[in-house]
Order: structure tokens, then C-alpha cells, then sequence
């Protein structure tokens, strides 16, 4: 599907209007676009220097230095409004970075604000996103 058939796909949607099956404006080739945002979260240095201060021994190598974390969030926000949203979970999103790198509370930070997310992560955020597999989602 061509860039400009996908944002007008995304604004119609996002418009609330419905498609019937029968007349779907989705290609035969794979691509669903799925109702929701993605926020990519990706580690900087402060982070990877917390965790190699708690393991000094074991070297974290390169490419894991370069993987991103995707959260699913709803895909209708509007512009300016991002920054409101990633507020809002925010605390969950710190939490569920610190414990996949070092389970024991006692070492986390004691205070996560807003500021040291900012400063430990990246993060970006994208409306449009698109399922390019054919078995169903799964939610656990």
C-alpha cells in the first residue's frame, strides 16, 4: 500500500467511520493496520551504566545495547498530546525496564520521576501500525 493510501486509511479510521468487509480499501497483501499506537522505549546510557554497576563482571555485549522496548497504547491521540500519555504510565514502563534487567527492587532507583525516565530512555511514538502476520494476537 502506497504511504498516501495508508494515512488516508489511518484518518479514516481514526474518523470513526467503519468499512464493511466487502468493500475493504486494505490490500490483499498482509498488511492490518492495528487500533493502536506503538511507544518504542530504548535505553541510554544511564541505564546501562546503573546495570553495569550492579553486574561488573559480566560485559553486556554491543547488541543488546541497541534493542528497544514496543508498548502498545491507544492510537488516537491527538498532536501535542503524546507527551500527557507517556506521563500517565510513565512509572510502569520505568518498572518494567529496571526488572527486566535486574529483578531486586532494593536497587533500583528510589525516585523515578518524570526527569530520570527522561534521562534513562528514549522514547518514540507512531500512530500507524500494521500487523504483517496472519495468526491471531495473543494477550497474556
Amino acid at each position: 500500500m502506497e504511504r498516501a493510501a495508508q494515512v488516508a486509511l489511518f484518518y479514516y479510521l481514526k474518523a470513526g467511520k467503519q468499512i464493511p468487509m466487502s468493500e475493504s480499501i486494505l490490500p490483499e497483501n498482509g498488511l492490518s493496520l492495528v487500533n493502536r499506537g506503538v511507544l518504542t522505549v530504548s535505553p541510554r546510557s544511564p541505564f546501562y551504566t546503573w546495570s553495569a554497576d550492579l553486574t561488573p563482571d559480566l560485559e553486556l555485549p554491543a547488541a543488546e545495547m541497541n534493542y528497544s522496548t514496543a508498548y502498545l497504547i491507544r492510537d488516537n491521540i491527538g498532536p501535542g498530546s503524546i507527551e500527557r500519555v507517556v506521563k500517565k504510565h510513565f512509572q510502569h514502563i520505568f518498572e518494567n525496564e529496571l526488572s527486566g534487567q535486574w529483578e531486586d527492587e532494593e536497587d533500583w532507583p528510589q525516585e523515578r520521576t518524570w526527569e530520570l525516565f527522561n534521562e534513562w530512555f528514549e522514547w518514540r511514538f507512531s500512530e500507524m501500525v500494521f500487523d504483517l502476520e496472519s495468526d491471531e494476537l495473543m494477550k497474556e
